[in-house]
């Protein structure tokens, strides 16, 4: 009797240890995956927003450019193009775009250094 109760015991504390260590693992990736879902959220707000700064600076001139009217022989509207002038302002919307995404590229890459950064320091000491 004694032999089993021993062996009872052996296999709680041995069970208590892989559920311990199943807990510790399932915590570490639901941090992995919040860390990770913070950082989709940020990147892909980023991308929007330098995406809407873009397109205000550059100016959607896509209604202007394309003008569709239906022709009398045809049953469908036929696309006809304008032609699109560029002045002085123009290029200076798109050199001002072109800056702000390089800004926003490198703000991004930075804040991904660092919680790589982050994430290296977590694991070095959780191995110590």
């Amino acid at each position: 009797m004694d032999d089993i109760s021993a062996r009872k015991s052996t296999l709680k504390k041995s069970s208590e240890e892989y559920r311990k260590t199943l807990e510790g693992q399932f915590n570490s990736l639901k941090d992995n995956a919040e860390k990770w879902g913070k950082t989709v959220v940020i990147v892909g707000l980023s991308m929007f927003v330098v995406y809407k700064l873009v397109r205000a600076l550059a100016g959607s001139d896509e209604a202007e450019e394309r003008i569709i009217l239906k022709s009398e022989g045809t049953p469908y509207p036929v696309p006809t193009y304008t032609e699109r002038r560029y002045s002085i302002f123009d290029t200076i919307k798109e050199q001002i775009a072109l800056f702000l995404i390089a800004i926003a590229r490198e703000k991004l890459m930075k804040y991904l250094e660092s919680l790589e950064n982050e994430s290296k320091d977590v694991t070095r000491k959780k191995t110590k």
